[in-house]
């Protein structure tokens, strides 16, 4: 705990946050000059920036990160670029969080940007108030579409149903250390949401900002984007498996979700038969066509 304040401490006196940006990059040199240049831009700089390069072989991200890794990004005077194989973004995350010193975290996707206040807003609101473990902001999406995300308000039970914290969260490097990191077998997805879900477990309490912190690239392939049912109800499977007490605390409102969906699924096919039905009755129902 000692070290944590020092490391604080030394921060705040550069005029820096007490933060490790982490960055997984996998074959993603066309978007990570953008995300860097996010972090230059920030009011109140990180103290640390570590990028991990998940065993990249496009040739234009493994010349980027190799001129990264011998000159540095001009501006972002703690910048460290990784090498590993390629293990999944949950193995990359982990590799920077255990090389960095910063007592907070804060993972940023390659092909994301963080809005020039974003930093300066999240640590805010740790400085306000030190119960809070989890801190987060409002998302935009680029690219496809552009749009705020129509995220429900956090609360543990809508957790139950589906993850609403994104991945670029503000948490502490000793929280992720006492619940062992990101999961490895989460490789295919989802891992964000089970991480989430282990330090609520752990009592970490959760803040969310009401400003747009985070602007989020739409792709066109995601990794959980293409998922078959077999592999979604896989994936769910051993989501609860990892957690079974969460889920059974909220057993009510997922039953009562999955109630609530028959009945959508219901009222959408009776509406299809009334449709159809109207195709060979156009003036009204069969009854008054007699």
């Amino acid at each position: 705990m000692a070290e944590v304040m020092l490391e604080g401490t030394v921060a705040a006196m550069k005029g820096l946050a007490p933060i490790a940006v982490v960055v997984p990059c996998f074959n993603d040199g066309a978007s990570l000059e953008a995300a860097l240049a996010s972090l230059v831009a920030q009011q109140l700089p990180a103290a640390e920036v570590v990028v991990v390069d998940d065993g990249s072989d496009d040739p234009t991200t493994v010349q980027l990160l190799g001129r990264l890794q011998d000159l540095g990004c001009p501006g972002l005077a703690d910048l460290r670029v990784i090498r590993q194989a390629n293990q999944g973004p949950s193995a990359a995350r982990n590799t920077a969080i255990t090389a960095c010193t910063s007592p907070w975290i804060l993972p940023l996707d390659a092909d994301d940007l963080l809005r020039p206040t974003a930093i300066k807003d999240l640590w805010g609101a740790a400085l306000e108030d030190s119960s809070r473990g989890i801190i987060y902001g409002q998302v935009c999406f680029f690219g496809g579409r552009s749009a705020v995300a129509g995220f429900p308000a956090f609360s543990e039970s809508v957790m139950a149903l589906g993850n609403v914290i994104p991945v670029t969260a503000l948490f502490r490097r000793d929280a992720w250390a006492a619940v062992g990191g990101f999961r490895l077998a989460m490789a295919r997805g989802w891992e964000d949401w089970d991480f989430w879900l282990s330090l609520l477990e752990r009592g970490e309490q959760v803040h969310q900002l009401q400003a747009v912190v985070l602007d989020v690239r739409v792709k066109p392939q995601s990794r959980n984007r293409g998922w078959s049912s077999t592999e979604r109800r896989q994936a769910v499977e051993t989501l609860v498996q990892h957690h079974p007490a969460f889920f059974g605390r909220h057993v009510a409102v997922l039953l009562d979700r999955v109630s609530d969906l028959e009945h959508q699924r219901q009222t959408s096919r009776y509406e299809a038969i009334k449709r159809r039905l109207r195709e060979f009755w156009p003036g009204g129902s069969p009854a008054k066509s007699q």
